[in-house]
């Protein structure tokens, strides 16, 4: 029998072994919607929680084993994160962790992640245990995923959240219930049924009033939350495209309501969506409406180029190259034109999503040339701190895309770890 020691601190901060400085997040309450724009301190009282799981260590499946480069990739960017001094860099040290622990995940590489979890302060660590839960759940290991869920579960009846951070976490929350729900091995039943009351919807319907719920509120996440939404559902085949027929109804309703960066990056969710669920047609029409709605207005070009080459990928999938290879030009051509007009801290993760779309458009050559051109940019800022975060930026987007880099990027990648240090 295998006993899991979680540790839930009430009304703040999770914390582990302790951490300098303030979570992000304890502003905000999470109960009453009228009230979500003030905030209090709470106090801080820590609560050991002990969970009794039947699932011995030795049942738990094996993670796959990842190719060298992508092994050294994830290594790499844990490293860099892992190397931000916590004082005075705690946020944004967690939020790299967070961003590659969640890489890890999506990789499959989970006892990676529960081996480094203690690392990561602040509730970003929340959203990883939330994230760990999912995965367990979705590999069928009930057991583990429900006493993780149980963390999440507990901050959530009891901690102060941001209602954007609120949404992340209960997003995940909810795709656990729904993996939960499809499985037949009984966890904890009257628990179980209590906590899916309380956070599953049961209807699509549910689902996407839910995500009209943070909208209105000022929610920041909803874009993550649909493509966490369809991702949960759609393996499943428990509501896949309901639940993708029913955003896409409530953004119609929402309208105005909806910021154009909001409504754009929903637009382009769901277009991607129906193009690799083969309906082609439909995905063109959202990408057209997306377009329409990103040339309502001028866009910063930090802004414009990753936009336009996001729309360049889902086009190509949705069957339209020559558009797909029109958009990736004009992106292209936008940041040589207005390239001084960028932060320089800035540039490097700007160009990422070009050379993400080369590659998803079936090119290659011309993803390293634009990710050679984005180490350039990266390595070119004198302190370490921004060098750390486009470092892990590169890391995550080939490890997202599963491409190998070639030896000169690779070699790249090796020397700006090497060379992160004084002065951050």
């Amino acid at each position: 029998m295998k006993f899991l020691t979680l540790v839930i601190v009430v009304a703040g901060l999770v914390t582990l072994g302790g951490c300098d400085g303030a979570p992000a997040g304890r502003n905000g309450p999470v109960a009453d919607m009228n009230q979500q724009r003030q905030s209090h301190a709470a106090p801080l009282a820590a609560v050991e929680v002990v969970v009794e799981t039947a699932t011995p260590a030795a049942e738990l499946q094996a993670d796959p084993k990842l190719p060298e480069h992508q092994q050294e990739l994830l290594r790499i960017a844990w490293e860099a994160s892992t190397a931000l001094p916590a004082n005075p860099h705690l946020r944004e040290r967690a939020r790299l962790q967070e961003d590659t622990a969640l890489h890890a995940i999506q990789l499959g590489q989970l006892a990676l992640v529960r081996s480094g979890l203690d690392e990561i302060k602040t509730m970003r660590r929340l959203t990883v245990v939330a994230e760990l839960a999912l995965h367990h759940a979705r590999r069928g290991e009930a057991e583990i995923a429900a006493a993780y869920g149980r963390e999440v579960e507990g901050a959530l009846k009891t901690q102060e959240f941001e209602i954007w951070d609120r949404a992340r976490l209960e997003a995940r929350w909810i795709a656990v219930h729904g993996w939960l729900a499809a499985r037949t091995t009984p966890v904890e039943p009257d628990q179980a049924a209590n906590a899916e009351r309380a956070l599953y919807p049961q209807s699509p319907a549910e689902i996407a009033g839910e995500l009209q719920r943070y909208l209105q509120a000022g929610g920041r996440q909803l874009n993550w939350m649909t493509h966490t939404l369809l991702r949960a559902h759609a393996p499943t085949g428990r509501m896949g495209d309901e639940v993708a027929q029913e955003l896409e109804t409530q953004l119609r309703g929402i309208g105005s309501k909806s910021s154009l960066p909001q409504r754009y990056t929903m637009l382009l969710a769901l277009a991607a969506y129906e193009a690799d669920h083969g309906a082609s047609d439909h995905a063109l029409k959202l990408a057209e409406e997306a377009k329409a709605s990103l040339a309502e207005r001028t866009w910063p070009m930090e802004v414009a180029v990753p936009h336009i080459s996001r729309m360049a990928a889902v086009y190509h999938r949705a069957g339209k190259a020559e558009e797909a290879q029109a958009l990736m030009a004009n992106a292209a051509q936008l940041f040589v034109k207005d390239r001084a007009l960028i932060l320089e801290v800035e540039r490097a993760q700007v160009l990422l999503p070009l050379a993400e779309a080369h590659f998803l458009c079936g090119d290659r050559t011309a993803a390293m040339k634009v990710y050679h051109q984005a180490m350039e940019e990266a390595v070119a800022n004198p302190n370490a701190r921004p060098r750390a975060n486009d470092l892990v930026a590169v890391c995550r987007s080939l490890l997202t895309y599963g491409i190998e880099p070639d030896e000169k990027l690779l070699g790249s990648i090796r020397a700006m770890r090497v060379g992160l240090g004084d002065p951050w």
